[in-house]
């Protein structure tokens, strides 16, 4: 997209899949996936994506001159998946347009806001962002604790004790919200049966795939798609 504004809405995008980069008041900055961007009302900004991969993107646009977004940054990480996972959960509360979930809507896009507001860390742990990159390469084949470690070169215990620094949780614990969020997009946007999203994300059939998700999230694939 070449050089633009929106007056009056601000913009929040997850990248999901792909790289998506962006030259905003004048300063380049790079979202792959597993980062969000932020374009304010006014602000012009340019886009364009990079790579082999097609992006896929998540996006939320608003018009609140109340919203208080002036210490945000342009980009961020999104660690953990948790912006996806509620952006997501607002868009198809959206797609309802169910006039008695008003509120459950509100409530979702005020937790994306506080998400993205929130404090920073200092630092991301440069091997997350290698670990991420390898499971969604290998998102559909079985993934071992000693494949991850092995992927950066380090013994199965000191890579589980530095991810979790990194990441706040448990190096299989990610790859299984990886697995569920891939099966979330497909759920969303495709008519495939849960025995293909199963091949396609790694669990073993569509019994195991509904255990997990269920689990994860508290619903069942099918009563999710609906």
């Amino acid at each position: 997209m070449d050089d633009h504004h929106h007056p009056a809405l601000h913009e929040l995008v997850v990248v999901v899949r792909g790289r998506v980069d962006m030259r905003l008041a004048g300063e380049d900055v790079s979202t792959p996936a597993g980062w969000a961007k932020f374009h304010p009302a006014g602000v012009s900004h340019a886009e364009w994506a990079l790579g082999p991969t097609a992006p896929h993107l998540l996006l939320v646009a608003w018009s609140d001159p109340a919203s208080d977004t002036s210490a945000w940054p342009a980009s961020r990480p999104d660690s953990q998946g948790r912006l996806a996972l509620l952006l997501r959960w607002l868009i198809d509360l959206h797609r309802r347009n169910d006039p008695t979930q008003a509120g459950i809507r509100e409530a979702a896009f005020t937790a994306v806001l506080a998400a993205y507001g929130e404090a920073l860390p200092t630092a991301e742990d440069p091997l997350f962002a290698e670990i991420r990159a390898y499971i969604h390469e290998h998102l559909a084949e079985p993934i071992y604790l000693a494949d991850l470690a092995g992927a950066v070169h380090l013994s199965p215990f000191h890579f589980a004790r530095r991810f979790r620094r990194a990441a706040g949780c448990s190096p299989m614990t990610f790859v299984r919200q990886l697995r569920v969020e891939q099966v979330r997009t497909l759920l969303l946007s495709s008519a495939l049966p849960l025995r293909a999203i199963a091949a396609q994300t790694g669990f073993r059939d569509e019994f195991h795939l509904g255990r997990v998700f269920k689990q994860m999230l508290g619903q069942t694939p099918g009563s999710y798609r609906r």
